[in-house]
């Protein structure tokens, strides 16, 4: 019988005096698939930071392919033939990608022969897998889809035999999300173990061998999800069966009024050396928005849907048009900014990949008043410490976010329960505009469910709510209407009840649909 590819036993990990992992052990078969559900805070990502050297535990062991390996950082996971997918990974934007592929490999004499040598290898991987793009581009020219890619080829052309992924599907259109299905059944038919945490049940029950179930930091079951049910696996994963709420909201049959108006909205960008052409980020964006309603920005890679959501927030400014908000006009000569949002009661949750809505070293209750810090001068700074961490408290009990400690540090809770704490934040200040930019990233089923109902209820008391999306489940639950981006321009809005979610597929497939 085979050894296991990659093997963990009786892990252990504190944070604080936290047991994020209580002997976990873990079996990757070779050449599989391996799945790891469970809610946020189960400890899925703290195990898979243990594989790869990014965390080291209190106790347990590490098997490649039999054989125990000190596993300290990274490189002693690379050493050992385990390779990792990350959510965020940094990259030198102006260099190519053979540059950031091998950054660190080679100095010294024979550097420009060993680089040759290199790309032809590179070469061969790109065509081995069907990478598409070129070596020689530069990073900047590619979208987060391809920088994923180009993350893989970097760790197959370092040997690795085990890939670990963490939710690697997250911010994929659903043609990103096939292409990268595809590459993983094809790594799989090559002899590399896959192991991957999404919380795209669906996904997962559909790629894996095996999934395994985390919950409070144990591995409680492995389970072959060809003997059991989707639902059946979200009710392994939460102890009871999802479903979804859908908006089950007609704006016409609303009292409502005109929150949002953007008006010939547009982005020069600056004209590149030596020519002079100009191009647009976003050019004649016209829509309006009212109360009582929940719209969807979605589109392709770059399509300027987010982009708009960050200038709409006051982060990003804009060159030509207008932007109305509750009456009150702004041109790009009048200064619009996160302030001025937030004075029109304007609330932003901002992509959570970028990280800009928390500060990893503060304390959770100082994250929890992040962007709505009262202006006012309290003398007695000990009472005031204490009434922010009871409200932090209270927050995180009603929202369900794990461990309550206020006082922990933020970075020290996983990227779901990050995510329910800035949406706890923003929301409950009541904004009469609520801004999110791929709202669930990072969250359980279970957590959806819950969030979704406090939009719905945000939504029915009159707040309006734009949100960016690729993911057409979300789209299609959360959304009264639909607008599709193509190329900085808007090229359709729909009524969500209009819309199949076959047809919103085929339209970001740029198929033709009459809808």
């Amino acid at each position: 019988m085979l050894s296991p590819a990659l093997e963990l036993k009786n892990v252990v990990k504190y944070f604080h005096d936290i047991k994020a992992l209580d002997e976990v052990c873990l079996k990757i078969a070779p050449g599989s698939i391996h799945g790891i559900i469970g809610e946020n805070g189960a400890g899925k990502s703290t195990l898979l930071k243990v594989a790869y050297g990014l965390i080291n535990p209190e106790h347990g062991q590490v098997f490649v392919d039999g054989v125990k390996v000190n596993i300290e950082n990274p490189q002693h996971a690379i050493d050992s033939g385990i390779g990792m997918l990350h959510q965020t990974t940094s990259w030198l934007e102006h260099y190519s990608i053979i540059d950031n592929i091998l950054l660190g490999e080679y100095n010294g004499f024979f550097m420009s022969r060993k680089k040759a040598k290199a790309r032809q290898e590179l070469a061969q991987l790109c065509r081995e897998f069907g990478f598409s793009f070129q070596l020689d581009m530069s990073m900047s020219q590619l979208d987060y889809s391809e920088r994923q890619l180009v993350d893989i080829l970097r760790s197959l052309y370092r040997g690795a035999k085990v890939l670990i992924l963490d939710e690697p599907m997250a911010l994929l259109s659903p043609l990103q999300s096939n292409h990268l299905l595809d590459l993983l059944e094809l790594l799989k038919m090559q002899g590399i173990s896959i192991l991957i945490v999404a919380h795209k049940l669906s996904i997962l029950h559909h790629i894996c061998d095996v999934i395994s179930v985390m919950a409070h930091g144990k591995l409680v079951d492995n389970i072959n999800p060809k003997e059991i049910s989707l639902g059946y696996l979200s009710k392994l994963m939460v102890g009871r069966e999802i479903t979804l709420p859908h908006p089950n909201n007609v704006v016409s049959d609303v009292d409502s009024s005109l929150r949002l108006k953007v008006s010939n909205l547009g982005i020069k960008q600056k004209s590149r050396l030596g020519t002079s052409r100009q191009s647009f980020s976003l050019s004649d964006i016209d829509f309006q928005v009212n109360s009582h309603e929940i719209v969807a920005l979605t589109g392709l890679a770059k399509a300027g849907h987010e982009d708009l959501l960050a200038v709409l927030a006051g982060s990003k400014p804009f060159t030509h048009g207008r932007i109305t908000v509750n009456g009150t006009r702004f041109k790009p000569s009048k200064q619009y900014d996160l302030k001025h949002a937030r004075e029109l009661g304007i609330a932003y949750v901002p992509d959570p990949l970028t990280g800009e809505g928390i500060v990893g070293d503060f304390p959770l209750y100082e994250t929890a008043i992040l962007g709505h810090h009262s202006t006012s001068f309290s003398t007695n700074v000990l009472h005031q410490k204490r009434h922010r961490q009871k409200q932090c408290q209270d927050m995180m009990r009603e929202w369900d976010i794990r461990p309550n400690n206020p006082m922990l540090n933020t970075g020290a809770l996983s990227g779901g329960n990050q995510q329910k704490l800035v949406l706890a934040r923003e929301v409950s200040k009541a904004p009469q505009l609520l801004l999110m930019a791929h709202p669930s990233n990072g969250l359980d089923v279970g957590a959806i469910e819950s969030v979704y109902q406090r939009l719905f209820k945000l939504r029915d008391s009159g707040a309006s709510i734009i949100f960016c999306s690729n993911d057409l489940d979300e789209i299609m639950s959360l959304s009264d209407r639909v607008i599709l981006f193509e190329r900085g321009q808007i090229i359709g809005q729909y009524y969500s009840q209009q819309l199949s979610k076959n047809d919103l597929s085929l339209m970001l497939a740029n198929e033709v649909v009459d809808a």
